[in-house]
């Protein structure tokens, strides 16, 4: 059987499901606890992945923006660094910039930012079609939240 959540509704799953499993220790051991650990992965992996694309695709266009404004050697053409030491004194090599390059290198971090905001909130209301498994045996301590998360994917949304 399957089911359509929002990519929203999925994320709000995951957080809820890592809460409810880390709360007793012995909740992983019950019916509820094989159907959520069952389902997780298989939510992480198809429903949750454009997700993760995206951020990795920020990340990437954040660090070509870095690059593309970053000083060079005028004769070796190779970047130059500023190097500076982190709060545990560790020497730290960051791309130096000119105060031109380092104004439109925020600039166009600024942009990337805004689009994949965009992108990520359009991204958060498409749905996502996942197979549901239903615990047949539902524990009485749930919170309304946790049956909220979980209804529809691990709890049949008949018997909640």
């Amino acid at each position: 059987m399957t089911t359509e959540k929002t990519y929203e509704e999925l994320v709000e799953y995951q957080k809820v499901t890592q809460k409810w499993l880390g709360k007793k220790k012995d909740n992983e051991n019950t019916k509820l606890g094989y159907a959520i650990t069952k389902k997780m992965t298989k939510i992480i992996e198809k429903a949750l992945k454009p997700l993760a694309e995206l951020d990795e695709k920020l990340f990437e266009e954040m660090n070509d923006a870095r690059a593309e404004f970053a000083l060079t050697d005028s004769n070796t053409k190779k970047f130059v660094y500023d190097i500076t030491k982190d709060k545990d004194g560790n020497e730290v090599q960051n791309y130096a910039y000119t105060v031109k390059g380092r104004k439109d290198r925020e600039d166009k971090i600024k942009n990337i930012k805004k689009a994949h905001l965009e992108a990520g909130e359009a991204l958060l209301s498409q749905k996502a079609t996942i197979e549901t498994y239903y615990a047949t045996e539902i524990p009485a301590d749930l919170t309304i939240e946790e049956m909220e998360a979980f209804k529809g994917i691990v709890i049949d949304p008949g018997n909640a």
